[in-house]
Order: structure tokens, then C-alpha cells, then sequence
């Protein structure tokens, strides 16, 4: 009868598909894999190990991060002993291991034990310590020399014997038995151990008149095996073997040229190292070697297993170093630049692709911005894309080049890549001002925006470190392609940006460096607006110049070669982030790059060549219209650190110095020193470091200017500091001194002019509640003051240095899908009087604090603040639907003064929920029967917290496919609020032969923002 189904329908059924990935075994560990060249480590600075090094110091030894050596200095009756220091602490102090011996050489040194060799009367022996233990203790009796111990664990092996016979003995601590290593004949030394294995070289034939005939061995000490790695014979000599787990390496003297080469116990490959040409003394630790490299420029090398990457470690060199020994990223070797041995370290750091996507930078786009940075392989693929040659007839014009076609094709300045477009025609012709919107869209826009999903957005990111021997940094730089500088008095195609971020010698960020229109500024990294370590960059809409705000007025910048009334660079604190993949380039510089890095040797333009200026005759320059040459004929890609003068910084103090914060800036000859009272200290050290130890205070020095700062952020006269000036050679010297009362509300400004001052120079100065501004000098150092200086030109200002009170009452009256409003009391200028500058209010999905306002995102547009005790109401729109939220909120005033984090309030964003039921299925009459049309009612309820908009049905899928339903999709239901329903039927075919069906129902409904949402998802 028409009202039973006669049918079984069942619920919606989910199938998932499980997908099994092989993936084949990794190549042997052994064997050195293709790494890119880019993909370095990358290192510190090198430094002495120690503060003070007045003997030669040898031999050192590393384990996790102590390190040993023998140490020459003389201290009372004591010399040549073994010293260690803990390199995790840079600033503790080197100390002796036994402080009452003497003679002691050759250290080893495995977790907490120490063996060395110590002369007692005419002989060697060993003796052995744990570090923070009882000792040291004689391993032996002197009955023979022993010599070379080599430590893992608590097993010692070590030499013993004559001139011309030597064994190898291990003795392991936890047993005390004496146990021999090797069992062949001759002179065995060198010793190496890691677990059960040792390797040693066998002299078989030890004369000085004669080329040795030694060779690599290898025993294991649990199984005995005993193993001849090498059978060289004569032909070349074997030295200095190292193991590490399965892998032994040592270098190799053939022809006066040692190379290393390297084995491994488990497979029996041996393979010679790539990269390692006057190599000796390796040194190796899990997958890193590092070596003395002897010619043509003695330095420190690592090589890495996992990538086959060979590379520098040392900074720099002196005539001789050698001893590397290298342990959990510490590498320590023995070195001669300061005309004495002297035992140097630098530390790794994390790889070049590590560094780069830590610090990729955050583009936001300009308002209207088209392009994004795209890779060199669109311009190359484009449609009619064309390298090109200026000025050349016979040249024939290559359609679509390869990478690797470019320099071979045309290796000459005069070649160009040219996209399909006209770029004078676009920018309105060369005497026009006004770019040809029409011609830009249909020529430019028109064919980026049909093909960019071709190719991904792409930055090219490049870290070196710096090899000038002016300093010890790191510089990642950030290369970004756009396909045209769409504007309008500079329209030209392609465009070559940069995003410089560098390091310090710890690896730590210090400074961003932005290029804009063929310069650049740069600010310290405490100035730099970020989000985590990701500087955020203001891209100028068009001419994709790089800026670290959103602007001044209408979020326009200006740019001094180029007249006021025209509207140059617009940014926006609101503009969309793109996304973007990293390409890694190569560090270092090369005459030639290889694959697949050849396009960097292409020489010309990247954008087609029209030798045409701009229509700005304060900026005229022939050929400004060009295409960008390509990064590594770039200023900017030759000198790094050099690119961006000292006085394009923005954001540093002014050179006048006149702020808010104690600050004294010395033109130089002269060191400054700040010291409060607690003795703290800023300012340079001894050892040439610089000291911040005083709270809120920086030291800022700019070599191009001539120019040295410390700044206190947040000090005052009335904290009390003594401020103290050397003499650094012969000249004349300027200070200005920011003296800021915050007590008193007053700021005294000061300057000292023509100063003569020497090296031997010294002056003081005391900065208190007296106001006292003499400035005491000793001229010539003899601790006597010489000359009383008044300031030549003082200035006293009255300051505000009341900060807003913060708002305490801050609460979310009304939430939808996309936003939320907030409401709260306005505070006041100074604390809760009068009425603040501004506002900045910002959210995250989890609790607002200080710690992580800076990565909280800041709502743009706030009105400005009313008077104090007026109630103030902000929407923030934009917001994900069913998030939860948290917002605080700072108060500023005119001074720049700003107020404690307000209280935090918190909402979640509404979200509808669609689901469904069946209710019933039926025949709805004898007609729809005979017609096997089967009709379903269904509830469609929102389970969710906001309005449902527009619900409909999209599609309702039945399985087996002769099954489908007929009621017209999509069918509308309406809206539905929170917690409702409503009823709905629908009517499907269904066959005579079909006894049973699955349907799933898709249905879409739009929240309050007008985002769609699809239930249970999207209709495949």
C-alpha cells in the first residue's frame, strides 16, 4: 500500500581508502649523497678557546662540550699540563685538570674521562681522571714509556714500548685487566677507539731511510676479529685514523698531496672523500668529518655524510693549523694566526635551508597589488617569451629558453628575456606619467592571471657568511622575481627584490636590510616588526619596493629623488599574505654556477631592454624602464654586508641624539662606557666583545659615520650612572648626551665639541639628580684630571613621561561569524587623565600576553581614543567562523607612551552546523508507485551557534546509480536559526530490480559573512 516503503534505505555510509607508501632502503650510510650546495652548514665565529693564551697550546681533544689540551704556560713550578674549559659556557674561565703536575701532553677525552700521557722521570705513562672525581691515578707502571691513549667509555688504549716496537694495550676501568690490542709486528700507534672497534696504524718496517710500509687496522674487542683495512705497502703512507660507529677515516700521503679516504667495517667499501686535497688529521663523529686543510689557504673542513656537501668551517687561518677534532657540533682545532699555537673553536649552527625558513620574511601585498613573486621558469615560459639581444640584427631570437639555454645562448649584457608585452606603450610611452591601464591588463595582467597557477609562488633564499675579515656574520638573503613593476612612472618588466636578514656571530638576527628603487634602508632587528622570527615587509603596490611599516598618510611612502606631488609607494597594514616556496642558491660566490643553479651565470636582463628613463626629470636616468639584471650581477649579491650604507639605517636614534632615553653618542676617536649603580656595565670589553649588562640598554655602532651610541631605553638621571670615555687614537672628539628626569618630567640635551683627545685620553662624566654636566678629562692617562669642560650647548625640554592607564574593563558584547565587538572605557593620556593618541588593539586564538603581543595580529583602522571615562565600542572583522578568540588591548599617547596589556576578553565566533534525519519513507500515492517514485522526508536541523543563511540541498547520491533523485537541485530550505529545524521531501526513481539503496545528501548554508560551508562536505 502507498503509505510502506517496501524499500530498505539506509544511513549514509563513509568509506575511507587506506594508502600503503614503499619507500626503497636509503643509500649506505657510507657513501657520500648529492646534497645541495646551498644546504651548508652554517657556522659561528671562530674564536680562541681561551681569554688569555701566553704559551703555545696543542693537542686538543673534544667530547660533547669540554674540551682538553696540553697547555705550555708557565704558573709557578708548573708546565705543560692539560687544560680544559666548558664551551657551553663561553664565559667561564679555562682551567688546569690537575693544577699541582706537570709535563702532561696528548689528551683523550670520552664523557667524563680524561687519559693523557705524563712524563715520570725518563719515561711516558698514562694517567686518567674523571672530571669531577677523585684523581688523577696512574693507568700503568712505569717499567715501560707508554704514549697516545685513546679513550671511549671507561675502556684506555694506549702505546707501549721502544723506538722501533710498539703494542697497543686496552685497559678497561670497570674491569682493571690489561688486555693486548695488536698482533702484528713493527711499530703500532695512533690509536682510535668508538665501542668495540679500534683502529691503529702498523709501521711494519719503521726506518727513517726508507719509505714506511704501514697500513690501516682494525679490531673488534668483543669478537676479536682483527681486520687490515689497507695493503698499501710503500707506494703511499697511511696516518691518523678515525672511527666512528661503523666508519674509519684517515688520510693518505700520495705525491705530497694527503687526501682522506673512508671505510666502512660493515659493507668493506672504502671510497676517497670528495673535497678533501691536503688534507690531515680528521676527526669524525656520526655523519661529520672535519680536517686541517694545509694549501693553499690553511683552514679548518667539514664534510657531511648525509649531503656530500664539503665546507670551510674556520673563518680564517693561520700559516698552520691542524688537530681538528670535532664533537656535538663543536670544532676545536690548534692554530697559529696570532703567532703562537693557540687552540680555536667555532660552534655549527643549523643548515642554510634551516636558517632561510626560520626567517622567511611575511609579504604584505600593496592595495590592488597583481603580481606576486613568481620563479625564473614563468618569464622563461610564458607564452611568446623570448631572449632577446639589444642592438644586435643577426642575433635569432630563442622561443621559451631552457635554464641552462640562457648563458650558452647569449652570454652578454646586451641579452634580455622579453615578455609578450610592450612595456613603454603600457607605461603610457617614455614622456608619459600615466601608465595605459587597458594595454597593462590585456598585455601583462591578462596572461600572469591565466597562467600563474602554473607556477608556484616562489622566493629565492641564499645564506654566506662573511669572509672579508671585517667581522663575523651570517647574511640570508631573500631573492624575489616579480614578472613586471607595474607602476605607473616606472612601469618595466621583471623586477628583482631583496629581504636581507643578518646574523651576529652566535647566529642570532641583529638586522634587516629592505631594497627600494636600486638602494635600501635598513633597521636593527629590535625595530623590525615581526610575527615569531618572520620579518613582516610592506610591499609597495606595483613597484614591489620593500618597506618595514605600512606608511605615513593614506599608506604612502616618499622617495627623495622624486618630486613630493607625486603618490609613491603605497602600502597596507591590512594587505594579503601570499604563501611561497623556498629555493635555496648557493652561499658561496663562483665564477660559473652548475645545474641547477645555471641561469645565476645568465649576464643580462630579466625583462626586456628598452634604454628607456623615466618621465621624472628630478629622476632621470637612461635605461631606469629595463628589465633587472639577475641577482648575482647584483651589487647587493657581491657584498652582502656591504650593500646598504651605516647612514641608511631607519629607525636608529638621530644623529642629534635627542630623546627620550639616556643615550651618549661619541664621534669618534674614543671607546664610551656606562656603568649604573650597580656596576653593571655597556660598552666594549677586554677582549673586544661588547657588554649590555645594564636593563634596556643597547650598544650601537656605525663605522661609516664615525659614530658609536649607548642608548638605556627607559633610563634616567635620577638612576644614577658614571659615564667613562678612552681615547682610541689622535683626533677630535664630539659627545652628545641625552639626559632625561623622569621624576621632573624634563629632558637636558648636551653637547661637548672639539675635544683633542689621544689614546692616553680618559674622561668621566656622572649623570644624577645634581644636574652636575662637567665632563672631567685626564689627558694623557696619568689618573690626574687635566681640564673641567662645561657643555658648549645645552637644551631643556619638558617631556611627558606618564604612560596611559591601561583599560581594565574591556568586554565582547556582540559576536557573529566573522566578527565581534568590543566595548570598554577610555582611560587617558597620563594614566587616567585627559585623552590618548591612539589605540592597538590586537587577538589571537590563545590568551594575549606580553610574551607573545608581537605576534598577536593588530586590528587596522581604530578610530582615535575619546575622552577619558567616555565608553568606546571597536568591531574586528575578518575573523574565522567557530574560533575562539582573545583580545587585549594597549592605550598610546602623544608622547609615544604606552599603557599595560588591558584585560583580557575573549568570545568564540558563531558557526552553523547542518545535519539531517530520515523521518519517513513512502509511497506518497498509487501513481507515484506505479512510477517508482519513492519519496523521503527528511529534518534538516542546525546544530550549530549562528544563523544557517540560504540552506539548500545541493545533491542527493544514491548507490547503485539506477537509483537518483528527481526533485529538482538544488532545493532552497531557507534559513535556519540556532537549534532549529525544519522539514523537507524528497522524491527519487527507483527501479523495480532494486531492493535496497545508500543515499548521501550534500546541503550548503552560508553564515552571517556570507561564507558558504558544505555538509558533510564538498559534492565531489
Amino acid at each position: 500500500m502507498p503509505g510502506s516503503s517496501g524499500r530498505h534505505v539506509t544511513g549514509i555510509i563513509l568509506t575511507a581508502l587506506l594508502l600503503v607508501l614503499f619507500f626503497p632502503a636509503s643509500s649506505p650510510a657510507s657513501l657520500p649523497l648529492l646534497g645541495s650546495p646551498g644546504d651548508a652548514y652554517v657556522f659561528g665565529a671562530d674564536s680562541p678557546v681561551t681569554a688569555t693564551h701566553p704559551a703555545p697550546q696543542q693537542t686538543p681533544d673534544i667530547s660533547g662540550h669540554i674540551a682538553v689540551w696540553q697547555d705550555q704556560r708557565v704558573e709557578g713550578n708548573y708546565r705543560e699540563r692539560i687544560f680544559l674549559k666548558d664551551l657551553s659556557q663561553p664565559d667561564s674561565a679555562e682551567q688546569a685538570l690537575t693544577p699541582d703536575m706537570s709535563f702532561q701532553g696528548h689528551p683523550a677525552i670520552s664523557g667524563n674521562l680524561v687519559a693523557w700521557q705524563q712524563r715520570v722521570g725518563s719515561t711516558q705513562q698514562i694517567y686518567y681522571m674523571y672530571l669531577g672525581g677523585p684523581g688523577p691515578f696512574a693507568l700503568t707502571s712505569p717499567s715501560q714509556s707508554q704514549f697516545g691513549p685513546a679513550v671511549f667509555g671507561s675502556r684506555i688504549v694506549f702505546g707501549e714500548g721502544g723506538s722501533r716496537d710498539h703494542d697497543l694495550f686496552m685497559v678497561d676501568l670497570t674491569q682493571g685487566e690489561r688486555v693486548p690490542v695488536s698482533a702484528t709486528p713493527g711499530r703500532n700507534g695512533q690509536a682510535a677507539i668508538d665501542g668495540d672497534w679500534v683502529v691503529w696504524i702498523n709501521n711494519d718496517e719503521y726506518n727513517f731511510s726508507r719509505p714506511a710500509v704501514n697500513d690501516v687496522y682494525a679490531k673488534n674487542l668483543a669478537t676479536g676479529e682483527l681486520r687490515q683495512i689497507t695493503t698499501d705497502g710503500g707506494s703511499v703512507q697511511q696516518a691518523q685514523p678515525d672511527i666512528s660507529g661503523n666508519r674509519i677515516v684517515w688520510s693518505v700521503n700520495g705525491s705530497f698531496n694527503h687526501s682522506l679516504f673512508l671505510h666502512d667495517l660493515n659493507t668493506g667499501q672504502t671510497i676517497n672523500l670528495p673535497g678533501s686535497d691536503y688534507a690531515e688529521r680528521p676527526s669524525i663523529e656520526g655523519d661529520i668529518i672535519v680536517w686541517g686543510k694545509y694549501w693553499p689557504e690553511p683552514k679548518i673542513y667539514m664534510h657531511d655524510l648525509t649531503t656530500g656537501i664539503t665546507q670551510p668551517v674556520s673563518n680564517a687561518g693561520g700559516a698552520y693549523v691542524y688537530w681538528p677534532a670535532y664533537s656535538s657540533g663543536h670544532v676545536i682545532w690548534s692554530d697559529d694566526r696570532d703567532g703562537m699555537r693557540v687552540i680555536y673553536q667555532n660552534r655549527m649552527g643549523e643548515r642554510a635551508r634551516e636558517l632561510a625558513e626560520r626567517y622567511k620574511p611575511e609579504l604584505r601585498m600593496g592595495p590592488n597589488e597583481i603580481f606576486n613573486p613568481k620563479p625564473i621558469e614563468m618569464m622563461l615560459g610564458m607564452p611568446d617569451s623570448y631572449l632577446r639581444k639589444w642592438g644586435d640584427e643577426n642575433f635569432e631570437p630563442v622561443l621559451n629558453p631552457s635554464k641552462d639555454e640562457l648563458a650558452s645562448d647569449c652570454n652578454d649584457p646586451g641579452c634580455y628575456m622579453d615578455l609578450a608585452g610592450d612595456a613603454v606603450a603600457c607605461g603610457g610611452g617614455e614622456n608619459s606619467c600615466r601608465i595605459d591601464h587597458g594595454l597593462t591588463w590585456s598585455q601583462y595582467a591578462k596572461p600572469y592571471f591565466k597562467h600563474q597557477s602554473e607556477y608556484p609562488n616562489t622566493v629565492y633564499a641564499r645564506v654566506v657568511q662573511r669572509s672579508d675579515g671585517a667581522g663575523d656574520e651570517t647574511a640570508i638573503q631573500y631573492w624575489l622575481h616579480y614578472p613586471v613593476n607595474n607602476f605607473p612612472e616606472l612601469l618595466h618588466e621583471g623586477d628583482w627584490e631583496l629581504v636581507q636578514v643578518r646574523l651576529n656571530g652566535d647566529l642570532q638576527p641583529y638586522r634587516a636590510d629592505y631594497s627600494q628603487h636600486g638602494g635600501g634602508t635598513w633597521r636593527n632587528w629590535d625595530k623590525v616588526e615581526g610575527q615569531g622570527d618572520r620579518p613582516v615587509v610592506y610591499v609597495a603596490a606595483g613597484s614591489h619596493a620593500n618597506y618595514f611599516d605600512a606608511g605615513g598618510e593614506k599608506g604612502k611612502h616618499s622617495i627623495a629623488r622624486v618630486p613630493s606631488w607625486i603618490s609613491w609607494d603605497a602600502t597596507s597594514a591590512s594587505g594579503r599574505k601570499p604563501g611561497y616556496e623556498l629555493s635555496l642558491l648557493p652561499g658561496s660566490d663562483s665564477e660559473s654556477y652548475e645545474q641547477p643553479y645555471e641561469w645565476l651565470n645568465f649576464p643580462g636582463r630579466w625583462g626586456e631592454f628598452t634604454d628607456a628613463r623615466m618621465c621624472i626629470e628630478a629622476g632621470y636616468r637612461q635605461g631606469d624602464r629595463d628589465g633587472s639584471p639577475g641577482p648575482a650581477f647584483q651589487h647587493s649579491w657581491r657584498h652582502p654586508f656591504t650593500w646598504l650604507p651605516d647612514d641608511a639605517c631607519e629607525g636608529c636614534n638621530d644623529e642629534n641624539a635627542e630623546g627620550t632615553d639616556v643615550q651618549i653618542t661619541a664621534k669618534s676617536p674614543v671607546d664610551i662606557h656606562i656603568y649604573d649603580s650597580q656596576g653593571n656595565h655597556t660598552g666594549k670589553n677586554a677582549s673586544g666583545g661588547i657588554d649590555e649588562q645594564i636593563p634596556g640598554a643597547a650598544y650601537l655602532e656605525y663605522p661609516g659615520l664615525e659614530r658609536k651610541s649607548i642608548i638605556i631605553r627607559g633610563g634616567s638621571a635620577s638612576d644614577s650612572y658614571r659615564i667613562e670615555i678612552e681615547g682610541t687614537g689622535n683626533g677630535i672628539c664630539e659627545l652628545i648626551l641625552t639626559a632625561p628626569d623622569r621624576l621632573l618630567g624634563e629632558v637636558d640635551t648636551l653637547r661637548y665639541q672639539a675635544i683633542e683627545v689621544t689614546a692616553a685620553t680618559q674622561a668621566f662624566l656622572n649623570l644624577d639628580s645634581s644636574k652636575d654636566f662637567t665632563l672631567s678629562i685626564d689627558d694623557d692617562g696619568d689618573g690626574q684630571i687635566d681640564v673641567i669642560k662645561e657643555p658648549d650647548a645645552s637644551l631643556n625640554k619638558i617631556v611627558d613621561f606618564t604612560a596611559p592607564a591601561a583599560v581594565s574593563d574591556l568586554e565582547v558584547i556582540e559576536t557573529t561569524s566573522g566578527s565581534a565587538t568590543l566595548r570598554f572605557t577610555a582611560t587617558g593620556d597620563d594614566g587616567t587623565i585627559g585623552t590618548a593618541a591612539s589605540y592597538d588593539l590586537r587577538y589571537l586564538t590563545e590568551p594575549v600576553t606580553e610574551e607573545n603581543w608581537e605576534h598577536a595580529s593588530s586590528v587596522p583602522g581604530l578610530a582615535d581614543p575619546l575622552e577619558s571615562g567616555l565608553t568606546e565600542s571597536v568591531s574586528v572583522d575578518g575573523l574565522s567562523a567557530g574560533t575562539t578568540y582573545y583580545f587585549g588591548l594597549r592605550v598610546y599617547d602623544d608622547a609615544a607612551l604606552y599603557s599595560q596589556i588591558s584585560n583580557v576578553a575573549a568570545t568564540t565566533t558563531k558557526m552553523p552546523q547542518l545535519g539531517w534525519t530520515i523521518q519517513r519513507v513512502y509511497w506518497g500515492s498509487w501513481d507515484d508507485y506505479y512510477n517508482r517514485l519513492l519519496s523521503i522526508d527528511y529534518t534538516m536541523s542546525n546544530t550549530g551557534t549562528g544563523i544557517a543563511g540560504f540552506a539548500a540541498v545541493q545533491d542527493s547520491i544514491c548507490i547503485p546509480a539506477t537509483v537518483y533523485v528527481v526533485t529538482t537541485m538544488p532545493l532552497a530550505a531557507g534559513d535556519i536559526d540556532p537549534s532549529s529545524s525544519l522539514g523537507l521531501t524528497l522524491k527519487y526513481y527507483v527501479p523495480t530490480d532494486v531492493g535496497s539503496f545508500t543515499v548521501m545528501t550534500y546541503a550548503t548554508c552560508e553564515d552571517d559573512a556570507g561564507r558558504i560551508y558544505w555538509f558533510p562536505g564538498p559534492l565531489a
